[in-house]
C-alpha cells in the first residue's frame, strides 16, 4: 500500500497545506505553475527554505498528479508514515477500521470525519482495497496527515487483538440496533464495511455489536463514508469523556 519509491505525491491546495503545518514529514520539491493563484503563493512561502521549486506547464503537472484535481500545486514529500505498535485501549480509546474500502473518495472522507470528530487512530485493511493513495489523501483535505493509521493484513486478527485488550466491537450494517440507543464502552472500534458487501457476516457474528443508523426504507443505504460520519459522531458525542 505504501509506494516503493522514497517520496510521494501529495496535491491539492488544502493537502498541501496541511503537510506543511503539520511538519511532520520532509518536502523535497513542490511543482506549480506559472498562474498561480494568491493562495497557492501563500503555501509556497510557508515552505521549508530547503524545498526545491519548480514552474513547470499544466500538462506536467497533470502528468505529475497522474489527475487533473491538483489546484496548480503539487508536493514531493517524504513517505507517510504508518503506524506499527500496537494501539493502546487508554491512549488510543476509539478506533475506526475500514474494511476493504474501494473508493479512494469514501476513504477519504472517512478520514477526514475521523479527525473532525476526535477519533485519531485508524486500521486500514490491506486486501482488496484502494489503498492510501494521493487521491484519499486529496479526499481528506489532508487531515489524514494528523491520523495514526496501521495497515492490517487480516481484519478478523486485528478485532481479536484488540479486543484481547478490551475493546468493544462495533460493525455497522444492516439489522443491528440504531446508534442512537447506545451508550459506547469505551475503549471502542467501529468497523466501517466495503461499500457493496459490508462487514464480512462471520465477523459479525464474534459476539459483536452491530450497528444500523435508522433510515426510512431498508432498500436504500447511506454511502459509506457518510455512515462513517454519522456513527462517528454520536458515538464520540455520546461518550461524555471526550473535550473538543
Amino acid at each position: 500500500m505504501q509506494r516503493d519509491t522514497d517520496y510521494e505525491i501529495v496535491y491539492g491546495i488544502h493537502p498541501s497545506n496541511e503537510v506543511i503545518l503539520a511538519k511532520k514529514r520532509k518536502i523535497y520539491t513542490v511543482f506549480t505553475h506559472l498562474n498561480t493563484s494568491s493562495i497557492q503563493n501563500e503555501i509556497i512561502s510557508k515552505l521549508p527554505q530547503y524545498t526545491i521549486k519548480r514552474i513547470v506547464s499544466k500538462n506536467e503537472l497533470d502528468h505529475i498528479a497522474e489527475c487533473q484535481e491538483h489546484q496548480g500545486i503539487i508536493l514531493q514529500v517524504e513517505p507517510f508514515q504508518f503506524r506499527k505498535k500496537p494501539f493502546c485501549p487508554i491512549k488510543n480509546s476509539s478506533i475506526v477500521i475500514l474494511d476493504r474500502i474501494q473508493n479512494p473518495r469514501n476513504m477519504g472522507a472517512i478520514l477526514r470525519s475521523a479527525y473532525c470528530v476526535g477519533i485519531d487512530s485508524v486500521i486500514i485493511t490491506e486486501k482488496n482495497s484502494s489503498g492510501f493513495i494521493p487521491s484519499a489523501f486529496k479526499a481528506s483535505a489532508g487531515l489524514a496527515e494528523y491520523l495514526s493509521i496501521m495497515i492490517t493484513t487480516s481484519l478478523e486478527k486485528s478485532l481479536t487483538d484488540l479486543e484481547k485488550i478490551g475493546y468493544q466491537i462495533y460493525i455497522t450494517g444492516f439489522g443491528g440496533v440504531s446508534p442512537y440507543t447506545i451508550l459506547p464502552k469505551t475503549p471502542y472500534c467501529i468497523v466501517i464495511g466495503n461499500e457493496g458487501g459490508g462487514v464480512s457476516p462471520l465477523t459479525i457474528k464474534k459476539r459483536r455489536i452491530l450497528v444500523t443508523i435508522p433510515q426510512i426504507t431498508s432498500r436504500i443505504s447511506f454511502n459509506a463514508s457518510t455512515a462513517a460520519g454519522i456513527v462517528m459522531s454520536i458515538f464520540q458525542n455520546a461518550d461524555k469523556s471526550k473535550k473538543f
